[in-house]
This record gives C-alpha cells, structure tokens and sequence, in this order.
C-alpha cells in the first residue's frame, strides 16, 4: 500500500511506514498564480492500493486537497482509494434540519464522486452518521488507550463521568474493557444560541473522577462539568479526550481572544489527556498538563489485517 499524507499528517505517515512495509508516496500540494490549487503524484500508482491521511476540518484547503488528491489517485490508475481523517470535522452535522446546510451527506457524497471507497476515523460523534454516509465508515476505538490510562491512575474509587449521553456509548465501552468494573455516571447536556446547558445528571461520583469525551472543542461543556462535579465534592479530576481542538474563543467581552479549556485547570484539573489525532498548536503543545497519546498502534493494527 501507498500512503499519501496532507503536510499536517506526515508524522502519522512516517510512523505507519516504519511499523509496515507500507510505502510513502510523493506528491506535491501546489498553487498556481492566481492561487487555484493543484496537484502533482510523483508516483506511478497504478494498479496499486492506496491510502490517503487527510483532512475535513479547517481551513477548508485540507478538505479540497484531500478531495482532489484522492480523484487524482483514482485517475492516475489507483486500484483503490482509502481515506483515514483521524479527526472528521462535520460529524456533528448529522441531522437533515430544514433551510440548513447538511454537512455530514454531503461530505460523504463528495467523497464518493472523488473515488473514495471507504472512510477511516475515531470516535466517531454519532454513530447515526454512518446511516447518512455514502461510503462504508470505520470507526476505530480509542478504548484501549483509555484503558491504559486508567491502569495508570490506579484507583479503584475512581468514577468514569461521560461529558454528556454522546460520550455515554464510549465509557460503557471502556468500563467493559476494564477487568475491575467501576462506577458510571453522565450528564444530559442540551445546546441553544445561547450555550451548554446541564439539565441532569445520572448515577453517582465520589471523590475522584474521570471525565470522558470525543472531543474538546472551546471547553464549554467540559468546565460545566466541571462546576457541578465540584460542588458536589470531587476532589480530584483528570479528562480523557479523543480530539483535542482546543479552540480559543474569538473574542471575549473585552475584545481578547479566549480560551475556556485554560479555566479547566484553574478549577483543579490534573492533567487532560487526548490523542494525536488533531496537530496540536504550538501554545497547546507546550502546557505540560496536556498528555498525548499517539493512534499509531491502532491504526497499524487495523491496516494489517
């Protein structure tokens, strides 16, 4: 197989080719003058199988390149076309609502015209977005790495807290995957205009938690969690996250850019954990706080069957 990475997941590339007899495939991301994108493979590629690292999430250049590479494969002679887009912005755009835009069909739909046969990510948002899709979705789990952690924390008081009822699926996930069960328990989380709202909360916490999610975005949900877990008594937290977008605020009330993860720590947050399946910015990578782990072992034994 040949992997064909945009620039911001060579490092995903690398790692595959060194753990597999997978090849690295040249290409170039070009721009003419009037700044039109194009594309050149560097490779013959025909007759050959081939995957492509890409990108759904802004800028909206990663999106058009992954398409255009993975038409010029198909073109170009390629026996197939995988796509793996560890994180798949859009997912959240699941349901058809009416004189709004369907984002999740149609980028399916797009993909499909462009020769992609098959999708690769994590943690999928919701798994109604596969009955949307138009191609085949692998979702591959993040639960071993999760797992991992919690052998790490080594507390058998722990509770395992989902962010909000679609991360539920995932910490039943994990708890089965645990040899010692532990205590579950979510919050029902509703969104309007005006924000995250927590209207309720099953099961019970102690004095320790683990708080679970698919992603973080700006950090709102998490730190509302947050506040309710610590009126009622926790101690002590830590979050597992898949994508970590940390996303700063635009604006705040004074003009400045923000960012409501940051307040996650100054409410005792230990440590948030997530995977790299997002590039971290430079200003995320630094806070020694955030703990990345890396996707490389399960992707190389998915691909290896």
């Amino acid at each position: 197989m040949i992997i064909f990475s945009l620039p911001l997941y060579k490092y995903l590339a690398i790692g595959l080719a060194k753990k597999s007899s997978f090849k690295i495939g040249n290409c170039e991301f070009l721009r003419f003058p009037n700044r039109e994108i194009y594309i050149k493979i560097l490779e013959n590629v025909r007759g050959k199988k081939c995957l492509i690292i890409g990108s759904s999430m802004p800028p909206e250049e990663n999106l058009f390149y992954t398409l255009l590479l993975t038409h010029t494969l198909k073109k170009e002679g390629a026996k197939e076309v995988k796509i793996l887009i560890p994180y798949l912005a859009y997912s959240r755009h699941e349901q058809n609502e009416s004189g709004k835009s369907w984002e999740m069909k149609w980028l399916g739909e797009v993909l499909q015209i462009s020769g992609a046969k098959k999708l690769i990510t994590f943690d999928l948002h919701t798994f109604k977005n596969k009955n949307v899709f138009s191609i085949p979705i692998i979702s591959l789990g993040t639960v071993p790495i999760v797992t991992e952690l919690i052998k790490r924390i080594k507390n058998t008081n722990l509770t395992l807290v989902a962010a909000d009822m679609g991360a539920f699926p995932l910490v039943k996930r994990i708890n089965k995957n645990l040899k010692i069960k532990l205590p579950i328990a979510y919050f029902h989380k509703t969104r309007t205009s005006q924000g995250v709202t927590l209207e309720g909360f099953h099961g019970r916490v102690g004095k320790e938690a683990l708080i679970i999610d698919d992603m973080l975005d700006t950090g709102e949900t998490l730190y509302k969690n947050l506040v309710k877990l610590k009126k009622w008594g926790v101690k002590k937290v830590n979050i597992f996250i898949t994508h970590g977008l940390f996303t700063p605020l635009r604006q705040d009330s004074a003009g400045q850019a923000g960012s409501i993860w940051k307040k996650l720590f100054r409410l005792g947050v230990q440590n948030i954990y997530c995977v790299d399946t997002i590039p971290l910015r430079p200003e995320v990578k630094k806070d020694k706080r955030i703990k990345v782990f890396s996707i490389l072992p399960i992707l190389n034994k998915y691909l290896s069957h």
